[in-house]
């Protein structure tokens, strides 16, 4: 790399006005035998499968309303098509309803349609919180009523 960066370092003086990624820069040195780390992963194209069943419909519905992406397949990853931990959130809350909870690390365990309606239907339901007992309300004090010296004394002392 150090050798490298003087010629990099002169192209660079030699055309100042032409991008770094058009300047003609040396590869970057390798080892004998070692695999070439800078090259993209190959794109897995999509395999438009529908999905099957009704829990994989919703999910694919709910993810197409989330992520305003139309034809989601069964094996399409939330992730590849542009979602994030924000829009995670908003599919777990429209997925979410009567006794299953789902929550946004479900879709990054299982970024697929197919993974995820699997997980939803292995994922055990949730009782409904019991409700939370209202108590009597305390009555205010009239506003004739006379108050203490301590209760008037932070107001009215200098």
């Amino acid at each position: 790399m150090a050798d490298a960066l003087p010629q990099a370092l002169t192209a660079l003086a030699e055309l100042p006005d032409v991008p770094l990624s058009l300047l003609p820069l040396p590869a970057p040195p390798r080892r004998a035998g070692e695999p070439d780390r800078c090259r993209l992963p190959e794109r897995v194209p999509r395999r438009n499968e529908a999905p099957q069943g009704p829990l994989e419909q919703e999910v694919a519905a709910v993810w197409a309303e989330v992520l305003g992406v139309t034809g989601i397949g069964r094996h399409d990853d939330f992730f590849a098509l542009g979602g994030n931990s924000l829009r995670a959130v908003r599919a777990a809350v429209r997925l979410s309803a009567g006794t299953r909870q789902v929550t946004a690390a479900l879709v990054f365990e299982a970024p697929t349609v197919a993974a995820h309606a699997a997980a939803l239907r292995d994922a055990p339901d949730v009782p409904e919180p019991a409700p939370i007992p209202r108590r009597a309300r305390v009555p205010r004090r009239p506003a004739d009523h006379p108050r203490s010296q301590p209760q008037e004394s932070p107001w009215t002392s200098a």
